[in-house]
């Protein structure tokens, strides 16, 4: 089976689980409809979300690591850029916002004499 035949099957799948439990899916609660998650049910969809969720990391920990050692070499233009791109993925990320701020707050400039780490201040 190629990759084009299993992409195939994989949409055809997709489209059978929800179509045939649409109505399921739905409970009407004060007169909205809540979508249940019926996925967590279903072994090939918990294996497709797992691994959606390895590679969703594997993506935002390689733009980290670009945008970390651009800021410790002084690329700070660059550091910002991969910053951004993390917070457009995880936007609540604690080190990614900090490190985002600070360079922000410098305006994208190193301090004189940079070497690639600074002191903080509580």
């Amino acid at each position: 089976m190629n990759l084009h035949t299993h992409k195939d099957k994989l949409v055809e799948r997709l489209k059978t689980l929800l179509k045939d439990r649409f109505e399921m899916i739905q409970v009407i609660r004060d007169v909205k409809t809540v979508p249940i998650e019926i996925f967590n049910k279903d072994g090939d969809m918990e294996q497709l979300l797992k691994n959606q969720n390895r590679r969703f990391m594997q993506v935002f920990n390689e733009t980290f690591k670009s945008g970390y050692i651009s800021y410790k070499t002084g690329n700070w233009v660059k550091a910002i850029e991969k910053f951004n791109q993390c917070l457009g993925i995880l936007p609540n990320d604690g080190p990614t916002k900090c490190l985002f701020n600070y360079i922000e707050s410098m305006n994208c400039n190193p301090p004189p004499g940079w070497t690639g780490v600074r002191s903080l201040m509580f």
